[in-house]
């Protein structure tokens, strides 16, 4: 889950991975610091804004609040869509969902994420492997920030429904 904290007047921000963030934060005058991203203040607008980009999450009380529970059913096969990445793991909402592995012929789900019909899947090559969430699959995201759930859905688009299945995990 997302925090943003202002500590020895700079701000702290503890985030899920996210292969985008990194270079952004940069562009911010962030730097990593072993358990979180440091910032300078005065960037606090400009870092509230990256993270609602990326996360659906602006770190703040009323954004983090109220934790929900969503559930995602693959509703079109999609190839190069929302539910296939090459190379890398997948997310959607700022939420690791799955990550093929280079070596071998699996995949897993992200954390806090439970496949309830077909599992993720792992396709491409040994050099280029391809995450991939099949048509038909239904999976679930625990502690999800309701206003971050708005933005799996916009990434969902046309591809799937999402659901609000209830409070909490």
């Amino acid at each position: 889950m997302l925090s943003i904290t202002l500590e020895d007047q700079q701000l702290h921000v503890q985030a899920p991975y996210h292969p985008v963030f990194p270079a952004r934060a940069r562009l911010l005058e962030g730097r990593w610091r072993g358990e979180a991203w440091v910032f300078p203040r005065n960037r606090e607008k400009e870092v509230r804004m990256l993270c609602l980009d990326i996360y659906g999450d602006d770190g703040t009380a009323a954004c983090t609040a109220e934790l929900v529970r969503v559930r995602v059913e693959v509703t079109v096969p999609c190839r190069g869509g929302p539910f296939e990445q090459i190379g890398t793991a997948l997310y959607l909402g700022g939420r690791e969902i799955a990550h093929a592995f280079r070596v071998g012929s699996h995949a897993r789900p992200g954390r806090g994420v439970r496949f309830i019909r077909r599992a993720p899947c792992r396709a491409g090559s040994d050099e280029f492997p391809v995450t991939c969430i099949p048509h038909g699959a239904i999976f679930e995201v625990s502690d999800v920030p309701r206003r971050a759930a708005e933005k799996l859905r916009e990434q969902v688009g046309a591809y799937g429904d999402v659901l609000i299945v209830d409070q909490g995990s």
